[in-house]
């Protein structure tokens, strides 16, 4: 057997959350961005595949990624990692930029475990990798799982990073982009974007 990667559309806004599982070895799950503040269709899921997340991955702070996350935790217990900036900026509504989708907007409690270059570890045989990728925002980071690149906003199919928020720099994300290019020498990446449909890497 091998990862499967479940891919979940948040609302209201049409960002991607993912599962990533492989039910031959355990019951329990790697939650990436729950962008869905009711978690329906997430928990529709994890409830049909007897799932239980270990721990919840954020690409970055913005609303549409995150707004799951207090509900997972308080179901779940399950660990909130994301990098030192996306955890900070997580708490804060204007940061987080829910206050400009309503003006009232929401925050999430600091990550359990804060990345601030590069960090890894073992998941049920499989080696996670994060690395920070600043560019779309300050707090950027991408996710590499066995041949599995989880992208985030950084890298996306037919649609342009936007680098015109408060923290994007398009000098950061050339730098990002160059980190993603170099893990074609891993082998034929799969990439899952933060918006829109996957795709191989070398196909990019």
């Amino acid at each position: 057997m091998s990862l499967h990667i479940e891919t979940i559309v948040n609302y209201p806004i049409p960002s991607n959350c993912f599962v990533v599982s492989d039910t031959a070895r355990t019951s329990h799950c790697i939650v990436i961005d729950p962008g869905t503040e009711s978690c329906n269709d997430l928990m529709n899921y994890l409830k049909a595949c007897r799932l239980i997340p270990d721990c919840v991955i954020l690409t970055h702070e913005h609303f549409d990624h995150i707004a799951g996350v207090t509900l997972l935790k308080r179901l779940y217990d399950c660990k909130l990692i994301a990098s030192e900036i996306c955890s900070v900026f997580i708490q804060n509504p204007k940061s987080n930029l829910s206050l400009f989708r309503d003006g009232v907007g929401f925050s999430v409690q600091g990550a359990d475990w804060k990345i601030s270059n590069h960090d890894s570890f073992e998941w049920y045989g499989y080696h996670c990798g994060i690395y920070v990728a600043k560019g779309h925002s300050a707090g950027g980071i991408v996710i590499v799982m066995d041949t599995n690149l989880f992208t985030g906003d950084t890298l996306m199919w037919d649609l342009k990073t936007v680098t015109k928020l408060p923290t994007s720099s398009k000098e950061e994300l050339n730098h990002s982009l160059d980190l993603i290019k170099s893990f074609r020498s891993l082998g034929r990446m799969h990439v899952y974007a933060g918006h829109g449909p996957d795709f191989e890497l070398d196909d990019y």
